[in-house]
């Protein structure tokens, strides 16, 4: 989430925020999809 918020408030899009944040979690938690996959951007 902190990853989230610093990269929505950098860039003001909170759909490309989400989807860096998401990248990012799934490249270090290839395995461990609990720890990425239940967060959803509702817009």
């Amino acid at each position: 989430m902190k990853m989230f918020y610093k990269k929505w408030k950098t860039t003001k899009e909170p759909k490309e925020a989400f989807n860096h944040a998401q990248n990012y979690m799934m490249k270090c938690y290839r395995y461990q999809p609990d720890k990425w996959a239940a967060f959803v951007l509702i817009e």
